[in-house]
């Protein structure tokens, strides 16, 4: 259903073209996840549920995918205006 969006972070990761919030980087860190594991998810995952975020205006995605390790996790992520992807939150399942 978002096979669009989904393409454009695609392209966006194998630009290099990934910002990591903080709040990201914490969940990363509980529960043990990589930027590779973040950029995998979203290389070879799907799209699952659009929301959205009323504190900023805009959707946001979560994707379900698997880590490098095949450990299924989810992330949430936006595109920004100049197409790169934003990593709210990322998290295992």
């Amino acid at each position: 259903m978002f096979e669009k969006v989904l393409q454009q972070m695609r392209h966006s990761v194998r630009a290099g073209k990934v910002i990591i919030t903080a709040h990201a980087y914490g969940e990363m860190n509980e529960d043990d996840l990589f930027v590779s594991d973040i950029e995998n998810c979203i290389l070879t995952g799907a799209i699952m549920t659009r929301q959205w975020d009323d504190d900023f205006g805009e959707w946001k995605y979560v994707i379900h995918g698997d880590s490098l390790v095949g450990e299924e996790m989810a992330v949430a992520a936006k595109l920004d205006y100049n197409r790169s992807v934003v990593i709210i939150t990322a998290f295992r399942l």
